[in-house]
């Protein structure tokens, strides 16, 4: 069965839907999401507005059409803007503080977006700006981590300092942050004294925008290709429909909403946003402007009463934790079913454990949670986990937000709600299948078995099946 599904709108459907003639396309595999994403921005005529975690312009091309233009994005880019296409991009920015990498990377793609421009021509139109959240570490909160940030900072220094001149200078080109951090003549860093800046949140959503009537939601990683590639990359959705405008606007005023506080409520977009605490003068903490993905969460655990399926790079919420286990202690005939990645080591992150077994509290014996395995066997592509959560047949949630509390609260995050009860199914069957594989029969797909016979599946090293069941103790 493919791994890539196209689900046509083609009925009336509620308010908060996509709209009647939209479409949606999901994409399971790396490859076909990156050819995707490829296709949407090679096809604006006008203008492509995008906002990316990580992007990387020397990821290779994927698509057929791609590769006729050239290697990689940074190509693509060079051919969009000599259309005359306007291009708008966003970057996450890190604090040199707590991820110098991440900081180092969003400039130094902000300096080859800016060679993509001057390689199109002098009419290219493009604008790049290099965003770091608003929410800033306060007094208290800097003198609290000040052992921790020390440590990040002269790990740092150290690197640079070993590096060779030309090598180092190059690399603090890429690091403006850097420079509030650390002092030094003849060659020599050393970090500064006194407190250190830093944040608690970051602009972590996904999406790109094209000609105002496309939108691809949770975009691929896009890293070179010398195996850094995440071993979790959210599924990835392509959509046409009313919904493109809500991302358009969000895309427009989601940085003046997390610097100010203010945002115009969504219908089918679902978005995270928070902003500067200002309720605490020495210790404050971001304060929520939209957590919208959260709120849709746990409005459909109460109303469901079959099975909750969910995929996420991390649960680790109490307070979502919370809401589904009382789901699951007011409906008895309720059964849930959570995959989490595996990680390096045996023992599992103890908020982790902490909300599971929040969950077992509520779901006992009707609850399966397993550790998937995404990397690719023989003549498999590499799979793209979701982050999904399917409540019965009512409603599928797909966003950029893992179920922690960072990314549901904090952290600027985008999601569609889809409602259709075809497409919902629909889309729940190729996830469940894409991880069972041949090992698939309908009793794993069916509610009121699915949590036995998941379980009874992931027990058996023999199945193949590429996922095992939780460790109790961990």
């Amino acid at each position: 069965m493919s791994r890539t599904g196209e689900f046509r709108l083609d009925r009336p459907l509620e308010l908060g839907e996509v709209r009647p003639g939209g479409t949606v396309r999901c994409h399971l595999t790396a490859e076909d999401a990156f050819a995707a994403a490829e296709d949407l921005v090679l096809s604006a005529r006008r203008e492509v507005w995008a906002s990316f975690r990580d992007f990387d312009p020397f990821t290779r091309l994927r698509s057929v059409r791609g590769r006729q233009l050239g290697e990689d994005w940074f190509d693509l880019l060079v051919h969009v803007l000599r259309r005359g296409v306007a291009l708008r991009i966003v970057l996450a920015d890190d604090d040199c503080v707590c991820r110098p990498e991440g900081h180092r990377r969003a400039w130094r793609t902000r300096r080859a977006l800016a060679s993509a421009a001057e390689a199109a021509g002098p009419a290219a139109d493009l604008k790049v700006i290099v965003a770091m959240h608003p929410t800033r570490a306060g007094p208290l909160w800097k003198l609290l981590f000040l052992p921790q940030s020390r440590h990040n900072v002269r790990r740092t220094v150290r690197r640079l300092s070993d590096l060779a001149v030309p090598q180092r200078l190059a690399t603090m080109r890429d690091m403006p942050g850097l420079a509030a951090l650390v002092g030094g003549t003849g060659g020599h860093l050393r970090p500064r004294g006194g407190l250190l800046p830093f944040g608690f949140a970051r602009h972590r959503q996904r999406l790109i925008v094209a000609d105002r009537n496309r939108l691809f939601l949770g975009c691929p990683g896009f890293v070179p290709d010398d195996g850094r590639e995440s071993a979790w990359e959210a599924l990835q959705l392509t959509v046409s429909g009313s919904v493109v405008a809500e991302a358009q606007r969000h895309l427009e005023t989601f940085l003046a909403g997390s610097a100010e506080g203010g945002v115009q409520p969504g219908r089918t977009l679902l978005r995270t946003l928070s902003s500067r605490g200002r309720r605490r003068r020495f210790l404050p903490l971001p304060t929520e402007v939209a957590a919208e993905i959260a709120a849709a969460h746990e409005m459909m655990a109460l109303r469901v009463r079959r099975l909750i399926y969910l995929e996420t790079a991390g649960f680790s919420d109490l307070r979502l934790a919370g809401t589904l286990a009382r789901a699951g202690l007011q409906a008895p005939g309720l059964s849930l079913i959570l995959l989490l990645p595996q990680r390096d080591g045996p023992r599992r992150p103890l908020i982790e454990r902490h909300a599971i077994g929040e969950l077992r509290r509520g779901f006992g014996e009707r609850m399966f949670v397993g550790l998937g395995d995404d990397r690719p066997r023989d003549g498999e592509e590499k799979r793209l986990h979701a982050a999904v959560s399917i409540f019965d047949d009512e409603m599928a949630i797909v966003s950029s937000a893992a179920l922690t509390p960072r990314d549901l609260r904090w952290d600027t995050g985008a999601g569609l709600q889809l409602r259709d009860h075809r497409l919902v199914r629909s889309l729940r069957a190729k996830l469940m299948r894409a991880w069972l594989g041949p090992a698939a029969r309908t009793e794993h797909f069916e509610p009121e078995t699915a949590v036995a016979s998941w379980t009874a599946l992931a027990a058996d090293a023999a199945s193949g099946v590429p996922i095992r069941p939780y460790p109790v103790r961990s």
